[in-house]
């Protein structure tokens, strides 16, 4: 018996889900779409190419000036430099000429477009615009140099600009970010970490580099730009802060630098490294989001160096690097405890609970420990980690007071100011006690899967901190414990 039209059974529904799954599983491996995102990626390197031919062409002139005395005084005046360019038109200056004090005005001279004959004064702003251009034409521009008496400078025009197209120049680092968001979201992790790289390193200061640049005041060693920043526009600074948190998660992915995961493929000290150096990104990301005022990001790398950080910190390994970028998070949640005590869920706000009373316990107790051991004074990795929390001075009672403090204000969010955290004094004692002892080997790995399972969650819906509350049911005891009795 055939269903009635227009009506489908549950089993046909079910064939055609599967065949749909099928079918975009073959897509997102097709070598016709990995040729496409191959061949974009050349498109895009050779107006790169250009780009930069065109950018060391601006700078030519001035290096052709060379030569001798006599000749330098009868050469005509150097191509012009290009400022803009549109479908439309084109706005030039003149290059340094070496008989600039003779010359009185200039003339632009270009071919295949209109009104061209313009008089420019030769002092005060030159800016050379032509206009009524051709769309997609190719044109070559020179400038004439004239004195005050109509004679031509040099006894000849100008030398000739290179091939210059009528069309807005392409934003190649934008290009870029959105070729890394669809290699990403179809798998080509080869390509999006190609394409990241461009934008990390038009932002960043390499640091191998002689010559000082400008670089802002931040948590991370890796150095932004300070020009680059304040010249490039708030969307393309947004869109390299995206491809910052993408490459992360491929290294994680690639890398297994996962929560539940201490050894990672190798020796533990590689693991560290690799971990560190993640974090190291994220504390990138975390100075530009709180340049760009973005506290929502920030927060979302802070919680990024959490989870590549906790299973140094769930096995209580003392490591001063790792302590430092702690402290680094530690202070950012409390310069951003706006949003950090917005109002969440549940269980996103039981998961920040957590992560807070987590790092103010691994930050106290290493601390503590360096502290005892007098290391601390001797370290100047972990001196300037200090530094970040108001001071030289500060070590765990100022620490402590810091998480107690976020932790109160996240604790009042959730359950109101009016609702005191419900702690039973004889539970306390016996949490004090467990927290002193160490965990058995099936505990540890309950929880660290929980944790994983969580932040796994997290990164293939997109949404912040979204963990289940199974997984976070330990954590919650660890904050009330921090709030009653640190």
């Amino acid at each position: 018996m055939r269903p009635p039209g227009g009506v489908e059974t549950p089993e046909t529904m079910a064939n055609r889900a599967r065949g749909e799954s099928v079918l975009l599983e073959r897509i997102r491996k097709n070598k016709i779409s990995i040729a496409l995102f191959l061949e974009a990626v050349v498109l895009i390197e050779k107006a790169e190419v250009e780009e930069r031919k065109l950018f060391s062409s601006s700078g030519s002139s001035e290096r052709k000036e060379g030569g001798g005395e006599e000749k330098r005084n009868t050469r005509p005046p150097p191509s012009p430099i290009l400022l803009s360019r549109t479908y439309h038109s084109m706005t030039f200056t003149p290059a340094p000429y070496a008989l600039e004090e003779q010359v009185c005005w200039y003339h632009i001279y270009a071919r295949e477009a209109e009104g061209i004959n313009l008089k420019v004064p030769a002092s005060g702003e030159r800016l050379l615009r032509v206009e009524c251009l051709e769309p997609n034409q190719k044109y070559v521009f020179a400038v004439a140099a004239y004195d005050a008496g109509g004679k031509l400078v040099g006894n000849a025009i100008g030398e000739t600009t290179r091939p210059l197209l009528a069309s807005l120049p392409l934003p190649l680092l934008t290009t870029w970010a959105h070729l890394a968001q669809a290699a990403y979201q179809t798998g080509q992790h080869a390509l999006a970490k190609r394409a990241c790289s461009e934008l990390w390193s038009h932002f960043t200061q390499p640091k191998g580099l002689q010559e000082p640049v400008a670089t802002l005041d931040g948590l991370a060693q890796t150095g932004l730009r300070l020009e680059t920043l304040q010249r490039s526009s708030p969307l393309l600074l947004h869109l390299f802060l995206s491809s910052i948190l993408m490459q992360t998660e491929i290294h994680i992915q690639e890398g297994a630098l996962f929560c539940d995961t201490l050894s990672d493929r190798g020796p533990l000290i590689w693991g560290q490294e690799a971990r560190l150096a993640e974090c190291e990104r994220m504390l990138v990301a975390i100075d530009l989001a709180l340049w760009l005022n973005d506290s929502s990001t920030a927060l979302q790398a802070v919680v990024g160096c959490y989870g590549l950080l906790a299973p140094l910190m769930f096995h209580q390994i003392p490591a001063e690097p790792v302590l430092q970028v702690l402290m680094k998070c530690l202070a950012v949640l409390t310069e951003i405890s706006g949003v950090v005590k917005q109002k969440r869920q549940a269980t996103t706000s039981e998961s920040l609970l957590h992560m807070i009373a987590c790092i103010t316990y691994y930050v106290a107790k290493c601390l503590c420990e360096f502290h005892s051991s007098r290391s601390i004074k001797t370290s100047p990795l972990l001196t300037h980690g200090l530094r970040t929390l108001e001071g030289s001075t500060v070590w765990q009672p100022t620490v402590i007071e810091q998480g107690k403090k976020l932790l109160h204000e996240v604790l009042e969010t959730v359950q109101g100011p009016s609702k005191p955290p419900p702690v039973e004094p004889d539970w306390i004692e016996k949490q004090l006690k467990k927290a002193g002892s160490i965990q058995g080997e099936e505990e540890q790995n309950e929880q660290m899967k929980a944790l994983e399972g969580s932040a796994m969650k997290n990164k293939r819906t997109g949404a912040f901190m979204q963990h289940d509350s199974s997984a976070w049911s330990r954590g919650m005891r660890y904050c009330r414990l921090l709030l009653s009795c640190l």
